[in-house]
């Protein structure tokens, strides 16, 4: 927490084991990193209003995707 008591870090590991990290501002999460239970790691950056805009994730196979997404959180490109 920030001196003002504001929450800035958390870990959160749910009872699978699954781990996720979260980076905030004053009033909102701003980065998520986590992985799933199998391993695959994925990384989200959130917009002043704490939706999604941009996600970077790893799929089973070991490809890499980005996607973009509008300020209702809907996905409108990605890369591959």
């Amino acid at each position: 927490m920030d001196k003002t008591g504001n929450p800035r870090a958390s870990i959160i590991v749910q009872p699978d084991g699954t781990p996720t990290l979260r980076l905030a501002d004053a009033q909102h999460g701003r980065i998520g990193m986590d992985l799933t239970p199998d391993g695959r790691p994925g990384l989200a950056l959130l917009g002043a209003d704490g939706k999604t805009r941009a996600s970077l994730t790893v799929d089973g196979d070991g490809v890499g995707a980005l996607t973009l997404f509008d300020a209702a959180g809907n996905p409108i490109n990605s890369v591959p």
